[in-house]
C-alpha cells in the first residue's frame, strides 16, 4: 500500500471495482495488448507516449482499498492564489460577440488557484481517503496518477465513454450545475441551464451519428456531492467496431468541457489555453482492459494537480449567449469550494 501511495495510478472501474497500478511507470505510445494499459493525454491530445502501465497492476474492491489505508489527520489547508476575476471578466466580454453572432453556440470559461504542495504519503492517505469516502456517497469515478515529482488526482462525475457487449457505446451529456442545497424545481425550470444541457446533448449526438444508431435517453438532475447536474445517457449501436481512440477523437472535447461547434471551438480553446493553461484538467482519463474487451474512459474534471512543488485546480462553467456574467463567476467559485472540500 506505500508503493502505491508513493508511486502508483487508479481508476474507479464501477460503484465497487478499482483498478489500481504501482511500481515503475512505464509510457507508451499505445495500449499493450498483454495487459491493461490506462490513458492519460493532456488536453489537446498531443502527446506522443498517452498510454502507461505499472510493474504491478490489479482490480480491488472499494472495500478492500479503503480497509488499508490509515485514518491520518490531514495538514494545514494550502494557501491558495486569489482568483483571477479580471481576467475572467475580460474573457467573457471578448466571447460575447463570437456568441451573438453564431460563430459559436457555447464555451466552457475556466480559471484556477495555485499553491505550494509537498507530496508525502500523509496528504496522500488522507486526500485518497476522503475521495474513496465520497465515491460512496454518489455515482462518481475516482482517477489519477502521482508521484513525488507530479500528478493528477480526482472525483469526476462524467464519462466520455464505456463500452457494453453488443456493439454498444454509453455516453452521457453532463451540464448545467446547482448546489445540491437548492430548490430542485429551480433548477428544472431555468431556461439557460436547460439550454446548455441542450447544447452539450446535440453535440454529442453530432460526433456519435456517423459511427451508427444514436439513442438519447431521458434527462435527470442527479446529485454529485455539494453539486447538481443535468445528465441526460446516450447511446451507440456501432456499424463497426470503433478503437479506443477513434472514439476519444471522435467525442473529445464535448461541449461540456471544450466549445461548440468542435471545429470552430477548437481554435477558441487553443488561443485562451495560451492565457491560462490548463495541462490534463478536462483531458480523457481511460482504462483498457484486453482480456475483457472493455474500455472506460473518463473525463478529467474536479482535480488537483501539481508539478514540482505547485499544485493547482480548475474549473469551468459554460457560456451561452444568454449568460450572465455573475452567475456564470458564483458557478465557477461553487466548483472550486467543491474540489476543495472533497480533495484537499
Amino acid at each position: 500500500m506505500e508503493e502505491w501511495l508513493k508511486f502508483g495510478a487508479c481508476l474507479s472501474l464501477t460503484p465497487d471495482l478499482v483498478a489500481v497500478g504501482w511500481g515503475k511507470r512505464h509510457w507508451l505510445k499505445s495500449r499493450r495488448s498483454e495487459g491493461p494499459s490506462f490513458y492519460s493525454p493532456d488536453f489537446f491530445l498531443a502527446e506522443s507516449t498517452p498510454w502507461f502501465y505499472h510493474d504491478h497492476q490489479a482490480v480491488m474492491t472499494k472495500t478492500e482499498l479503503r480497509k488499508q489505508l490509515k485514518d491520518v489527520l490531514p495538514g494545514e489547508p494550502p494557501l491558495w492564489t486569489s482568483l483571477p476575476r479580471a481576467l475572467f471578466e475580460e474573457s467573457f466580454d471578448a466571447l460575447q460577440p463570437l456568441l451573438q453572432q453564431g460563430k459559436l453556440k457555447k464555451a466552457v470559461l475556466y480559471a484556477g488557484q495555485q499553491a505550494p504542495f509537498s507530496f508525502d504519503i500523509s496528504r496522500m492517505q488522507a486526500s485518497m481517503k476522503a475521495l474513496l469516502d465520497r465515491l460512496s456517497e454518489s455515482a462518481m469515478h475516482l482517477y489519477g496518477w502521482w508521484g513525488e515529482e507530479q500528478g493528477i488526482m480526482g472525483l469526476t462525475p462524467e464519462i466520455l465513454f464505456q463500452t457494453a457487449p453488443g456493439g454498444i457505446v454509453k455516453t452521457m451529456a453532463c451540464a448545467g450545475t446547482q448546489e445540491t442545497q437548492l430548490s430542485l424545481q429551480a433548477m428544472l425550470t431555468d431556461r439557460k441551464l436547460q439550454e446548455e444541457q441542450q447544447c452539450v446533448s446535440d453535440g454529442i449526438v453530432a460526433s456519435l451519428s456517423p459511427f451508427g444508431r444514436v439513442k438519447v435517453g431521458e434527462r435527470t438532475a442527479r446529485d454529485f456531492g455539494r453539486l447538481r447536474h443535468f445528465v441526460t445517457p446516450i447511446e451507440l449501436k456501432v456499424n463497426e467496431q470503433l478503437d479506443f481512440e477513434e472514439l476519444v477523437a471522435a467525442l473529445h472535447p464535448t461541449p461540456a468541457v471544450g466549445a461548440a461547434p468542435q471545429k470552430a471551438g477548437e481554435t477558441w480553446l487553443r488561443a485562451y489555453q495560451q492565457k491560462v493553461p490548463r495541462g490534463r484538467y478536462g483531458a480523457p482519463f481511460g482504462y483498457w482492459d484486453p482480456a475483457q474487451q472493455s474500455a472506460l474512459c473518463c473525463v478529467a474534471i474536479r482535480n488537483v494537480q501539481w508539478e514540482n512543488h505547485q499544485q493547482e485546480i480548475l474549473a469551468g462553467c459554460g457560456i451561452l449567449a444568454s449568460s450572465q456574467k455573475e452567475q456564470e463567476w458564483n458557478e465557477l467559485v461553487l466548483k472550486l469550494n467543491a474540489i476543495k472540500t472533497s480533495l484537499i
